[in-house]
């Protein structure tokens, strides 16, 4: 089994600083939320033009630039609890009092941003900011005694937040070295104001239930600001170095350095961040802020009106998720190429493909996580691990040996199965999806583990306009992808998927599934391009799905379509290189697609007789490509459209950027798609020698 390590520091963007700053502008993009920032900015520029105050300073309160984008939450903070309240309350809530709450809010928490900057930095670069701040402030108050009346007792919650926020001021400025437990009270106190929106919602609707839906959204509060906290500082290394702030991360690489017996140079930031991403701490911080940030869910489960704070909690999970992934990506990316071969082997004419075989087998099995499965293939959804392991497993399911290996993999593409569905990308990513079940299904085929239902329900659930489409419900992609709003590219049926469809059900014995089978068969005969082959819409090359229907073709009507099936790959060949290999627009020589070709032509005896010379080109320039690990190089073959993209030839420009979410090709970059696909049809290849 394989352990990662990184061998050197990664290069992380880092967010701008900011003391009580959410980075909310991709949660502002959920529909609700949009539509009521609309209606709280509206409110906030009428607010503006009746006020009588410096137009330079309304200018800068109206511009993003200056507070940011982020802080746009804070236009409509109260309103995440607002709801909570009103809904215990017999009293019939004030929209006004609501509206002036929203614009107090905004103009405090804008203040406290404004001083952060000058607390951090130790300096005052315009004196403006000041009496600005001043200014902001004093008119939050006349607004918040607008509603509260000097004897209500919202003031004496005022005190003790201005007083919370004022003990971690100090705490931070007088510390350079924290408990954990002062940790807490540091980014608890940090927040304090937050709280003030939960205060002002408490007091208006204040009754004996409330008291109890007040202590756990304060607690709750309370365990997200923590777990934002340790978020912005994995998020603010440099800048927290540089600025000398009370960074959690920063501090415990300091204390793990200086315990060890050799010198480190605490004073350089490259030497502290690398410690902290080879030593663990990156993931153990992240691990603790997923910690605090379900402590805040669980605080308020089964509260109600909670729908907008828990979506707020939920974001932030989200870009804990997002972070680990992040460094997953990068720590895998890093061990490939400092651990993976980049030499080919030096084969003679006499080698055998069976020592191919072996070489690769190997590599392959060595790279099996103790689950059972195998991780491959980075998309926006982070690495996937049951679509890879579904995908591999099918290929190695014939090769002789590693009974235990194989059937460690089964198991645990069953125990990935998402209750009431099928199989999706990962699972991290629970979204059933056609492509991944389909995968799956043949890997259990091929290891007799398949439920036969499955495949019928396969068909029943996926089968669009005659096809099979990757997602059925766009609803759930819309819930899972906010940031989108059409999901058309994605729900209709690809061939790609019908392919892989078609050649799974040639391999059910008997008529179990021939009525789908011939339906899917029609669907796609209709859909091949003018070069007489099938396009894709997930792959780079019409190669992946043509040979899928050849495949099938050939294990079910080779006798009736040997004309068809002749006529395609005649039409394969002439893409060929001089060299018998196959490339894309990307990769002039391509080792997955090759071998997928050779893979096709392998498939039974009679069209292996057709093609030996052809086989024995492809099989001789794949060993020749063969790393010294067993394992073959990789290639851009997957291609990722946005969601509303329907037909990817409309994509002028893919990026090959591995963090652009959409119209973006990708590589295996653990090379486990190319070198089990290689293996496959060398193992094919090689039962044709002896």
């Amino acid at each position: 089994m394989i352990e990662y390590t990184v061998p050197w520091i990664f290069r992380f963007s880092n967010l701008p600083a900011g003391r009580q700053v959410f980075k909310f502008s991709n949660f502002l993009k959920i529909d609700f939320m949009l539509e009521t920032l609309q209606d709280r900015k509206t409110n906030w520029i009428n607010y503006l033009k009746q006020v009588d105050v410096d137009e330079e300073w309304k200018q800068k309160l109206t511009d993003e630039k200056v507070l940011g984008i982020s802080t746009q939450v804070y236009l409509f903070y109260p309103e995440l609890f607002w709801s909570v309240f009103s809904a215990d309350s017999a009293e019939r809530a004030s929209a006004e009092d609501l509206d002036k709450l929203c614009i107090a809010g905004y103009l405090y928490f804008g203040s406290i941003i404004l001083e952060d900057k000058i607390i951090d930095t130790n300096r005052v670069e315009n004196y403006e900011n000041i009496l600005q701040i001043s200014w902001m402030q004093e008119e939050s108050l006349r607004i918040l005694h607008s509603i509260f009346p000097p004897w209500s007792s919202f003031w004496n919650l005022w005190v003790k937040r201005r007083n919370e926020y004022f003990a971690s001021v100090q705490l931070q400025k007088a510390s350079t070295s924290l408990s954990l437990k002062q940790y807490e009270n540091l980014a608890d106190g940090k927040a304090a104001f937050g709280k003030v929106a939960i205060d002002c919602c408490y007091s208006i609707f204040k009754h004996e239930v409330s008291q109890i839906s007040y202590n756990k959204l304060t607690t709750s509060h309370r365990l997200f600001s923590i777990g934002n906290q340790l978020l912005d500082d994995i998020e603010d290394l440099d800048e927290d170095f540089k600025l000398g702030q009370i960074n959690l991360a920063l501090q415990w690489a300091k204390e793990q350095l200086q315990e060890r017996e050799e010198k480190y140079e605490i004073g350089d930031i490259s030497v502290i961040k690398k410690h902290i991403y080879v030593s663990g701490l990156y993931e153990k911080i992240l691990n603790l802020a997923l910690d605090y940030l379900t402590g805040a869910l669980q605080e308020i489960e089964n509260l109600k009106g909670t729908e907008r704070w828990v979506a707020c909690i939920l974001y932030k999970k989200k870009k804990v998720a997002q972070r680990k992934q992040i460094f997953s990506i990068y720590s895998k990316e890093l061990f490939v190429k400092t651990h993976y071969s980049t030499t080919r082997l030096q084969h003679s004419k006499d080698v055998s493909p069976s020592n191919c075989v072996e070489s690769a087998l190997q590599f392959i099995f060595n790279h099996q996580d103790k689950t059972g499965s195998w991780t491959d293939m980075v998309t926006n959804a982070g690495f996937s691990n049951v679509w890879t392991t579904g995908y591999v497993l099918s290929n190695v399911s014939a090769c002789a040996g590693f009974a235990h290996e194989k059937s460690n993999a089964v198991k645990f593409l069953h125990d990935k199965k998402i209750p009431q569905s099928f199989w999706g990308y990962s699972d991290n990513w629970e979204l059933a999806d056609g492509d991944s079940t389909t995968n799956v299904l043949m890997a259990l085929l091929l290891n007799n583990a398949l439920s036969e239902p499955d495949i019928k329900r396969l068909i029943e659930r996926f089968t669009i306009d005659g096809g099979l489409s990757t997602y059925a419900d766009s609803q759930a992609l819309k819930a899972a992808l906010p940031e989108f709003k059409d999901f058309s590219g994605w729900t209709q049926s690809h061939d790609c998927v019908s392919a892989l469809g078609l050649n799974l059900l040639s391999r059910m014995p008997g008529g179990v599934v021939e009525q789908q089978y011939y339906a899917l068969k029609y669907a796609l005969f209709h859909h091949h391009n003018h070069d007489n082959v099938w396009d894709g819409y997930w792959w780079t090359s019409p190669w992946y799905t043509t040979c899928h229907i050849l495949k099938a073709l050939i294990n079910k009507e080779w006798e009736r379509e040997q004309f068809n099936i002749q006529k395609t790959l005649a039409s394969v060949f002439q893409k060929a290189n001089e060299n018998g290999s196959f490339g894309t627009l990307y990769d002039s020589e391509s080792i997955f697609f090759t071998a997928l070709v050779l893979d096709t032509i392998c498939t039974n005896e009679s069209v292996y007789n057709l093609y030996r010379k052809e086989a024995h080109r492809l099989s001789q320039w794949l060993m020749n490509n063969q790393y010294t690990d067993g394992s073959f190089k990789s290639s851009y073959i997957l291609r990722i459209p946005a969601p509303h993209i329907q037909f990817p030839s409309e994509v002028k420009n893919w990026s090959t950027e591995t963090n652009i979410p959409v119209n973006v090709v990708k590589k295996d970059i653990m090379r486990l798609y190319t070198t089990s696909t290689v293996c496959s049809a060398m193992m094919k290849y090689n039962r044709f020698l002896t």
